[in-house]
């Protein structure tokens, strides 16, 4: 069994305020993270081309190597189910890129709360670009939300999930190059097919970001995950980590209490960061640790303050 708590760890320029807090509001928590044995694993999504939940789930599905390409390109093949070697897999998610004088930042599908009428509306007004494309692109649904892109597409050295592309600027990853240009063309007139259509016209009277475009991202071959054990993953401190409020960030920990402290004692805790996930294991006391020294109160510190 393993739980996992999303936005569980601070960014680093709160990690040691954080840290302080903690042993002041919540005395229970701090007993746990003392308790147990902390493995960590640095997760640079710039180079894995997915965010760390996502690299967490591939790496517990035994996700294979695809030569040069990021590990985030297995998401394609594995959100589509698609377990076949010879086909590769690209995925396309409705997102929001909001534009402004230096940057593009883009809104990833989890965080724009699509619902399956908007999905299949927006779809059906972008199916007919994909039945006359010139250069042979084809689309099926595979979610809400989430299409399948079938086409000559180059090979994903740069490709990035928008999960992890989430919020940050899309300049860089932006596709180029004139191998693209035919995708290219076609989000342009997916963008103009989009702009006023009712979805649209009806998200932004209720406030909502609009939908007006895809990200692409996959690109690798079909693959078999293999079963995992069982996992609870909890987003209660999400919205507080993603808003930037750390005050209440640290006060929904208490929402946490009961699943942490009464569950199994062989139960592994994962806690997810922006760029690395803690594994917290059960760690019994024994004579020779205490002799060695290993069982010192702040040694929870270390880690979650990267010292």
């Amino acid at each position: 069994m393993r739980i996992v708590i999303e936005a569980g760890l601070p960014p680093d320029g709160l990690a040691v305020s954080t840290a302080k807090a903690l042993q002041e509001q919540h005395p229970w928590l701090v007993s746990l993270l003392t308790g147990r044995q902390a493995t960590e694993t640095k997760w640079r999504w710039q180079e894995q081309g997915c965010a760390p939940n996502e690299g967490l789930v591939l790496t517990l599905a035994q996700c294979p190597t695809f030569d040069d390409q990021p590990i985030g390109s297995a998401l394609g093949p594995y959100l589509a189910s698609i377990t076949a070697p010879d086909q590769t897999v690209w995925l396309a998610d409705m997102c929001h890129t909001a534009i402004a004088q230096d940057r593009a930042a883009l809104v990833a599908l989890p965080d724009l709360a699509v619902t399956r009428a908007e999905s299949d509306a927006l779809f059906a007004s972008a199916a007919p670009l994909f039945e006359g494309d010139q250069d042979g692109f084809a689309v099926e649904q595979v979610d809400v939300g989430r299409w399948r892109i079938i086409g000559n597409l180059p090979p994903p050295t740069k490709a990035i999930s928008p999960t992890a592309l989430g919020g940050q600027d899309v300049g860089d990853w932006w596709p180029t190059g004139t191998d693209w240009r035919p995708w290219r063309r076609l989000l342009n007139e997916l963008q103009m097919v989009w702009h006023d259509h009712p979805v649209n016209e009806a998200r932004e009277a209720a406030g909502q970001a609009t939908i007006n475009g895809v990200w692409l991202y996959g690109g690798a071959q079909g693959w078999q995950p293999q079963p995992a054990d069982q996992a609870l993953w909890r987003d209660d401190l999400k919205q507080a980590a993603q808003a930037g409020d750390w005050h209440q960030w640290l006060q929904t920990w208490q929402s946490l209490q009961d699943v942490l402290l009464t569950a199994d004692p062989d139960t592994s805790i994962v806690l997810l960061g922006d760029d690395r996930w803690v594994s917290l294991q059960h760690a019994p006391k024994t004579w020779w640790r205490a002799l060695l020294g290993l069982d010192q109160k702040n040694a929870w510190m270390k880690w979650w303050t990267r010292q």
